[in-house]
Formats: C-alpha cells, structure tokens, sequence
C-alpha cells in the first residue's frame, strides 16, 4: 500500500492574528515564514499595513479576520 504526503493532502491553515503591535506583528511574521496563511486586524489600520507587503492581508474588523480561521 502506498501513501500520500500529509503534506500534499491537506491544506495548510489560516490563522488571525488579532493585534499587530511588538508581540503580535512578531507571531504573524513567524507564522507566514512557516507557510501558513495568515490575516491580521489591527484597532490601528496602519500599524497592521507593513504586514500586507509581508503576505498577511490586512482587515476592517477582527470578525472578518476570524471566519475561516484556526484558533
């Protein structure tokens, strides 16, 4: 019998990063290095946006960031 790469099989998840100050910018970075997806929310829309150049879209609200997402 052979078998497939877990890898291959299953999506890699999406996490939400609820906000993205020193501890929270630092998650979300560390998380997209490791090839998950990953959105953010930030109370402060602009300290959230050098996060989009990085990979990690950006949203209006933490309950769009969450729908979707792993906890």
């Amino acid at each position: 019998m052979t078998s497939t790469p877990v890898h291959v099989t299953r999506k890699r998840p999406t996490v939400a990063v609820l906000g993205t100050g020193i501890m929270g910018s630092g998650m979300a970075r560390s998380l997209l290095r490791t090839g998950l997806g990953v959105r953010v929310w930030n109370r402060t829309q602009s300290k959230a946006a050098p996060l989009a150049a990085d990979g990690a879209p950006g949203t209006l609200t933490g309950g769009v960031s969450v729908p979707g997402a792993r906890g």
